[in-house]
């Protein structure tokens, strides 16, 4: 995956502290990209938290994205779990709907 493409992309949208940016693909298996900052989540622990629960919510939805790359980055502090996995739902639902 090429971050810069997938950032440079039109497919773009935020959902609470979560950025996100896409693009559509040539294949069919959807591809995921993340990014966290030291600056917001201070700790490897916190990073890495974050990091399995975005894993997990796309493993749980790529059914949903078909051919698309995705790239998530966390710009803020995440300190509630629950709010993550809503926005993160938020995004799958809205990336699903890119034709």
């Amino acid at each position: 995956m090429c971050y810069k493409r997938v950032l440079s992309s039109r497919f773009r949208g935020t959902a609470g502290d979560v950025r996100w940016y896409a693009i559509i693909k040539e294949g069919d298996s959807p591809r995921l990209g993340m990014a966290t900052s030291r600056r917001f989540l201070n700790t490897a622990v916190k990073r890495n938290r974050v990091k399995r629960l975005i894993r997990e919510s796309f493993r749980l939805r790529k059914h949903l994205i078909e051919n698309k790359d995705v790239v998530i980055v966390v710009r803020r502090s995440v300190e509630d779990e629950q709010q993550l996995r809503s926005d993160l739902n938020k995004i799958w639902h809205r990336v699903s709907e890119i034709k």
